[in-house]
């Protein structure tokens, strides 16, 4: 190539020095002090101050590290030094250009290791907020600051523990970097990092970090291979620290003696995270509801929450028959592992026999490790990953009440699923009917109510894009937290985006009112707003799971497919599921396990109106037997509590039910 020498010592600001970058390969040693020289020409005009372009220093950084090379003169050493000392009091005054600066210079001069290096043992441990964190690390991705090649685990080996959440926050494990960028993150520096704080004894700190990778990490990908992977990877860390902290705990509390000629009732304890009414505390409420009206519980259900209660959580579970005990009013302040010893100490004075943990695994190994009550059952209505501790898993899918199945080689029951759908009473039949008078004539309305982190699925969105451009007549509602600005992107290269329509939060019996159509995403499915299409009639067109897929992606995967897959089902039980869509000798029920075949159904639905209303009424007969079930429900709760309550206690070993059995 030639020498670029004699146009670097030319160049005087960032913009003649940005024009040259394409051009500069490897280094000689005369061009590495003109480059230099121009940097420093271009960082003080006049010699008064630092004039600093970011953005350019961000390229000049990448083109060295394209080339394997630093920039080791004195003078850029000095600036680099001198931003990363100017650092960390320009951030405290809000300034983010000093320290974007400061690792763009040190990137150039020691490596992109050194910047890393510095960035997280300086930013963490100086007072900040969330807000900044964000704009620091969207404008380091911005300027390709972050990504470069190079050891993460060599970038902060000695970081505090307690620093590690901010660290994982500048880096960007919350801001949904690519896949492989955020497993590099995890394995490479939160991991070890959980590592490090249970080593040293730390629990909070370990089960904080848990907490972020669960929120930010397993979200990610919606499958029973991720959950199982990742799970897998820390349980049994958490397990043995909270073994190590029941072996040093005092004894428990004895339970108060009940009232002379009474017998001790037979408490059993639900844990939640938080006390409001999502999919997972509802189908809780719905089974006490409806053991409440049988009376055949046998036993007395108390209701714990991690955090707070709202007023509506507390209304509907005291109307339950639920006693409630949040651990925030019993410890404000207190940590993750002040409230799991409080609630251990706590049930063991209520003389709870047995606890069911709630579908968050976030904690969960940790306090099965502690021995939180004598028997610990988990409830998960989703994911099934090996977790170690809990004497009972409970997993929600179609079969009989507490039928057996085996998920990656533990033992699991089926509770019955019980959606809590009902069809759209008149006020959402009115207010459907005022939206629906603002659309055009003849419109078909597709609908799409799900998190945005279900949402964001690239293939679906394709699918959606898909049948609106063969189907004009269709519109497309998509509901959740927030837009996403590939979706929308991909809906302007379809030249559909006109009849896509984003509505935001919507009222679920609403939408069921307004849809003609309920369009399931994928991977990731849904659960409770696709029961509440199917309860009010509406044909719900899902995506089904493949067969290699060891784990549900909707409503029809969790009832059916992988049920039947696991031996749950017998051919009775498969039978009813499928009586209410038969049709003469044909089915109204199609399995799409492709997005073209998804497409297909959809179209077929849009173009034929009494297709729609004898498939809807089909959905709405199948949502009343199988998906809104709360007796079979009720019942499996019964047997489950049963199960635990007549069990012997297993503090020291928190063996599976089934592995007891077998050897008994």
């Amino acid at each position: 190539m030639p020498d670029l020498t004699p146009r670097l010592r030319r160049a005087t600001n960032w913009a003649d020095l940005d024009r040259l970058l394409p051009a500069l390969g490897h280094l000689s040693g005369k061009e590495a002090t003109a480059l230099a020289g121009a940097m420093l020409r271009a960082s003080q005009p006049g010699g008064a101050g630092l004039a600093l372009n970011p953005a350019v220093l961000g390229r000049v950084a990448a083109r060295l590290d394209a080339l394997d090379q630093r920039l080791e003169h004195p003078g850029w050493q000095d600036v680099a030094a001198a931003l990363a000392q100017a650092a960390p009091g320009a951030l405290g005054r809000g300034e983010l250009v000093p320290a974007l600066a400061a690792v763009a210079a040190l990137r150039i001069g020691h490596g992109h290791a050194a910047a890393m290096r510095w960035l997280l043992s300086t930013v963490p441990a100086l007072p900040g907020t969330a807000p900044m964190d964000t704009a620091l690390h969207d404008a380091l991705w911005r300027l390709d600051l972050l990504r470069g090649a190079g050891d993460m685990g060599g970038w902060a080996a000695g970081l505090p523990p307690r620093q590690a959440p901010r660290a994982l926050a500048l880096l960007g494990l919350m801001a949904r970097r690519p896949m492989a960028y955020s497993q590099m993150l995890v394995e490479e520096l939160a991991l070890p990092w959980m590592e490090r704080a249970a080593a040293t004894g730390d629990a909070e700190s370990a089960l904080g970090l848990e907490g972020l990778l669960i929120e930010h990490w397993l979200k990610r990908d919606e499958s029973e291979d991720h959950y199982a992977r990742w799970i897998g990877r820390w349980s049994p860390l958490l397990a043995g620290l909270g073994q190590a902290a029941r072996r040093e705990a005092p004894p428990l509390p004895a339970p108060a003696p009940p009232p002379p000629a009474q017998a001790a009732p037979r408490r059993l304890a639900f844990i939640v995270h938080n006390g409001v009414l999502l999919a997972h505390t509802e189908v809780l409420l719905m089974a006490l509801e409806r053991l409440k009206t049988r009376g055949d519980a046998g036993f007395v259900p108390q209701v714990w929450t991690l955090g707070g209660m709202d007023a509506r959580f507390r209304q509907a579970f005291t109307a339950a028959g639920a006693e409630l005990r949040s651990l925030q009013d019993l410890c404000p302040g207190q940590g993750f592992v002040g409230r799991l010893h409080r609630l251990r100490r706590e049930l063991a004075a209520e003389g709870c026999g047995a606890a069911i943990w709630l579908c968050l695994p976030h904690l969960l190994s940790y306090a099965a490790g502690l021995g939180i009550a004598p028997r610990l059952g988990w409830w998960s209505l989703k994911y099934h990953p090996p977790l170690a501790g809990p004497d009972l898993r409970l997993c929600q899918a179609g079969g009989e009440p507490m039928a057996p199945v085996t998920i990656r080689g533990q033992g699991w029951h089926v509770l019955p699923l019980a959606f809590p759908a009902v069809p759209p009473g008149p006020a959402a039949q009115a207010e459907a009917a005022r939206q629906r008078a603002t659309m055009p004539e003849g419109c078909v309305v597709l609908s799409t109510v799900m998190r945005a982190d279900k949402l964001d699925s690239p293939g679906f969105w394709d699918t959606a894009a898909a049948i609106l451009q063969r189907a004009p007549r269709a519109i497309w509602r998509y509901a959740g937290q927030h837009d996403l600005p590939g979706l929308r992107a991909c809906l302007e290269r379809h030249g559909v985006a006109d009849r896509a329509v984003f509505s935001g939060w919507v009222d679920p019996a609403v939408e069921a009112a307004l849809a003609d159509i309920y369009l399931d995403g994928w991977p990731a499915g849904s659960g409770a707003t696709a029961a509440q299409a199917m309860a009010a009639g509406i044909p719900y067109v899902f995506h089904a799971a493949g067969a290699e897929m060891d784990g549900p992606s909707g409503v029809m995967d969790t009832l059916w497919l992988v049920p039947r897959r696991r031996g749950a089902l017998g051919p009775a039980a498969e039978a009813r599921f499928l009586a209410p869509f038969a049709e003469g000798e044909t089915s109204l029920l199609r399995i799409p396990r492709s997005a073209e075949a998804q497409i297909g159904w959809a179209l077929d639905l849009i173009a034929d109106p009494a297709l729609r209303h004898r498939t809807g009424a089909a959905y709405a007969r199948f949502a009343a037997a199988s998906v809104c079930n709360p007796d079979g429900l009720a019942e499996g709760l019964r047997r489950a509590a049963a199960a635990l309550l007549d069990a012997a206690p297993v503090h020291a070993n928190n063996h599976c039910m089934e592995d007891l059995a077998a050897r008994s």
